[in-house]
């Protein structure tokens, strides 16, 4: 007797609401599909950390994984549908996930360490977000690799050499575990691209070692565009050992101190210097690098005896504000320092010269160092520079106001 054909599969049918609802996510997850693809492809080949690695591994699983239930669903009347490869991309996604979600720095600060991360307000530690699962360096380096498609500033040349200068620094880091198990604060960064909170009221603090009892000159840190690296830190924890000073970096937004309430949480920052023990009030520096300088100009022109001195380091200066009278006023006869490199092809350096000349003429104390053959990166390019030139000017201001 011959057998029976075979009957097609039965069906369950759905729902409208379900069906525009399947219908969306499958459009979303095409729309997603080439982004995260990129994403995760890159990451595999440019990883710099076992995290970095497995993160682009679960990203390429997770992608794969409604593909192959698709496939599998798709399967021809009367063959048995394959789910084995679903299966081993979902396995390996959480194998990967587990992984990376065991290695994630707690955020929190080792007992005894100098360097700090401090979430007073509502915003708090994010550890599982995939922002912190994902190591900063990788981060970093993937995101400069990705630079010349959504900067044109930046070519494949320029990219390679930022990787160049930035890299060994975050290397460095590395092995230094108290500033490893803070974790980082990028994803804020990524959110407010997003709309998300301008103010996270975080920031990372270092004090070096001391004698005791001995208050500290600070400085006042403002990040550029993008986040809050742990890299800006790094950088200027060689100064603060130096110099005895202390060093405060907050987090703001995108790195856009115009944005409202930056100048606002400028002074809350600089409020809670100046309420630190460890801290002296009145010798607290203010530095802007790139974006930064636009939070340097605002704060500088609305408290400018809060402040010592002020440092635009490759920063954006903006001179109707330092041709207003409130700033002129404010600091003639005081200290500005301008760090700028004579390439810089964002912020040219006939604009810092002629706001250089310009508050020079109104009696403000300018300096300005040129670095000849340095662009807009000449922070991480020229670090020990940096470094020293900054030292050898608060050096000399502390010198004239111990004179007073």
């Amino acid at each position: 007797m011959d057998d029976p054909p075979p009957q097609p599969r039965a069906g369950r049918r759905r729902s409208p609401p379900l069906r525009i609802l399947l219908g969306l996510l499958w459009a979303t997850y095409g729309i997603c599909l080439p982004f995260v693809l990129l994403f995760s492809v890159l990451l595999l080949l440019f990883f710099e950390t076992l995290s970095g690695f497995l993160c682009g591994v679960a990203l390429l699983a997770a992608l794969v994984l409604p593909l192959a239930v698709l496939i599998a669903r798709a399967a021809p009347a009367g063959k048995p549908r394959n789910y084995r490869p679903a299966q081993i991309m979902g396995v390996l996604f959480v194998m990967c996930l587990t992984v990376v979600v065991l290695l994630a720095p707690p955020g929190t600060t080792r007992p005894g360490s100098r360097v700090t991360s401090h979430f007073p307000g509502p915003a708090s530690f994010a550890r599982y977000s995939f922002w912190n699962l994902l190591p900063e360096i990788d981060q970093v380096k993937l995101g400069v690799v990705m630079a010349p498609m959504y900067d044109q500033l930046v070519d494949s040349d320029e990219a390679r050499h930022i990787r160049q200068i930035t890299m060994p620094i975050y290397r460095e880091m590395q092995g230094d575990p108290d500033f490893m198990s803070m974790g980082s604060v990028c994803n804020y960064a990524w959110g407010a691209l997003f709309g998300g909170a301008y103010e996270t009221g975080h920031y990372y603090r270092y004090v070096p070692e001391h004698e005791a009892g001995r208050r500290l000159p600070v400085i006042l840190f403002l990040q550029g565009a993008t986040a809050n690296f742990k890299s800006y830190l790094w950088v200027l924890k060689s100064l603060a050992d130096r110099e005895k000073c202390a060093v405060v970096c907050p987090t703001f937004d995108f790195g856009d101190w115009s944005q409202p309430g930056g100048t606002e949480a400028i002074e809350r920052m600089r409020a809670v210097c100046a309420a630190d023990h460890e801290f002296d009030a009145s010798r607290i520096y203010l530095i802007g690098l790139s974006n930064g300088g636009l939070g340097v100009s605002r704060a500088g022109q609305a408290t400018p005896q809060a402040y010592a001195g002020l440092v635009y380091l490759s920063g954006i200066t903006e001179s109707p504000l330092l041709s207003d009278s409130r700033f002129i006023d404010g600091w003639r006869g005081r200290d500005v320092l301008f760090l700028h490199g004579a390439k810089d092809d964002r912020i040219a350096m006939t604009s810092i010269e002629s706001d250089v000349w310009l508050i020079e003429q109104k009696g403000v104390r300018v300096r300005l160092i040129r670095y000849e053959d340095e662009d807009h990166f000449l922070f991480f390019s020229q670090r020990e520079r940096v470094v020293g030139d900054l030292a050898g000017w608060m050096e000399d201001v502390e010198k004239r106001t111990r004179g007073k």
